[in-house]
């Protein structure tokens, strides 16, 4: 098989694991209001993974997938309290 068609496939046939993943980010992302941003939220879902047993995402996949959903970050204002 070529690069070429190996490349194809991969497209033709999307990762069960980015769907997942999906999910988590979009859970835990609705979970702390939108407050989470790539650093944070990375952390949280490393450690998540690690508890079940799982190989951890890299925060530039998870950047990624954030990116791909449109989901970003409510920049904290130091004028205003969140309390």
């Amino acid at each position: 098989m070529s690069t070429y068609q190996y490349w194809q496939n991969r497209f033709e046939h999307p990762d069960e694991d980015e769907e997942e993943l999906k999910a988590v980010i979009k859970g835990l992302f609705n979970y702390y209001q939108a407050e989470y941003g790539v650093r944070r939220l990375s952390t949280q879902i490393r450690d998540y993974y690690r508890l079940i047993g799982k190989k951890t995402p890299n925060h530039k996949r998870i950047q990624r997938l954030m990116h791909e959903m449109g989901l970003k970050c409510i920049k904290y204002n130091r004028r205003v309290r969140k309390y």
